[in-house]
């Protein structure tokens, strides 16, 4: 399937040959669609800034990457949805009962490595503010995988209401 070249460039990279067969077979495979819950709108998803911090945005961006080459990466339409396929399906099957065999998978692209990185994604901060308000204790080696699907839940039913 891949030839030395590739070989070679997958070695260079320190990917496994595991990780690429995971990543070719998640696009074989089909992916649930995303439920929608809300449109994203200003101060709910989206930010509206001023004409000053666009400009300032600018201004700093361009000092920034003065020395810098500049690459444009554009994901393809749904690839958000198949990025976080293992996580829609951890929510719609999570029981505590099930905790263990959904956590068995320890491959890229699995519950177990999202949950060993959560600090690493951009909305780790809203998450532990999320809990604190719910009384929960913060600490990722005491988090049990339950409070974050109760969390889920919690952050699902918010935007429902906010809908009515």
């Amino acid at each position: 399937m891949f030839s030395e070249k590739d070989l070679q460039q997958i070695a260079k990279k320190g990917i496994s040959l595991e990780n690429i067969n995971q990543q070719i077979e998640n696009f074989k495979n089909d992916f649930p669609p995303a439920e929608l819950i809300a449109p994203a709108t200003i101060n709910d998803g989206l930010i509206n800034f001023s004409e000053e911090e666009i400009d300032a945005m600018i201004k700093n961006y361009e000092a920034s990457i003065a020395d810098k080459s500049v690459l444009k990466f554009v994901p393809a339409s749904g690839a958000a949805s198949r990025m976080f396929k293992h996580l829609f399906a951890f929510r719609d099957q999570y029981t505590p009962e099930k905790e263990d065999e959904l956590f068995e998978d320890k491959s890229f692209n699995s519950v177990h490595h999202f949950f060993a990185n959560l600090r690493r994604f951009a909305f780790h901060n809203d998450l532990k503010t999320l809990l604190k308000e719910q009384g929960e204790e913060w600490e990722f080696k005491t988090l049990s995988r339950k409070r974050i699907h109760q969390a889920d839940k919690c952050i699902a039913e918010r935007r429902r209401l906010k809908l009515r």
